[in-house]
């Protein structure tokens, strides 16, 4: 219980952190935008939704190294998808920071292995390029290299699935959004929300192994 209370209490302390960093990288790219601060309710779920995550990595983990791994990269997706969801933009420092703690969990961790996560990287970053030249600019460079980033932070094969899980997630939300008429073909569309969701289905199923 204490370990749960714990998860808890760090992962209101990230989520402000992600909040915080969410708002820095929308002013880089919206410099006359206000964005909320802590205290309202976009932030307050922000932080909730972190101390929740943490409070069950906490439960669940098997071990720090984890622990410390899956807070890390709910945290960074988190935020990348905060700042997407409002500037349709993902941050190339955000996606170096997840490539950086790849090349941390690879090489100190060694889970996954660097092999694993080269391939993974490859894979990833591979498969929605083509996607993204087949599509002719229906999916942005952002999301390629997301792509590719989560492939070397999940190793091959588990990268697979979670961009299944992205893929689909985000077909039936522009699906919807057509059918409601909140937006056209021609119309932007926030798709590292839903890779970031394929990545935390996959590390729920890791973490309940």
């Amino acid at each position: 219980m204490d370990v749960i209370l714990l998860g808890g209490l760090i992962g209101a302390v990230l989520g402000a952190l992600v909040w915080r960093g969410a708002v820095f990288f929308i002013a880089r790219f919206e410099p006359g935008r206000v964005a909320d601060g802590l205290v309202s309710a976009p932030a307050a779920v922000t932080i909730a939704g972190m101390a929740l995550w943490a409070a069950f990595v906490g439960w669940q983990a098997a071990g720090l190294r984890q622990a410390v791994a899956a807070l890390v990269i709910v945290a960074l997706l988190a935020t990348i998808t905060l700042v997407d969801l409002h500037v349709h933009q993902i941050p190339n420092a955000l996606v170096l920071v997840l490539l950086g703690w790849a090349l941390v969990q690879a090489f100190v961790f060694g889970q996954p292995a660097p092999l694993a996560a080269g391939l993974g990287l490859l894979v990833g970053g591979g498969l929605f390029f083509l996607m993204a030249v087949a599509g002719r600019g229906a999916m942005g460079a952002g999301d390629v290299k997301l792509a590719a980033a989560l492939g070397a932070v999940l190793g091959w094969p588990a990268v697979l699935p979670a961009l299944l899980y992205g893929i689909i997630a985000g077909g039936f939300a522009a699906l919807l959004l057509l059918l409601l008429r909140r937006a056209s073909r021609k119309s932007a569309f926030a798709y590292g929300p839903y890779l970031a969701l394929g990545a935390l289905i996959m590390l729920v199923r890791a973490l309940l192994a």
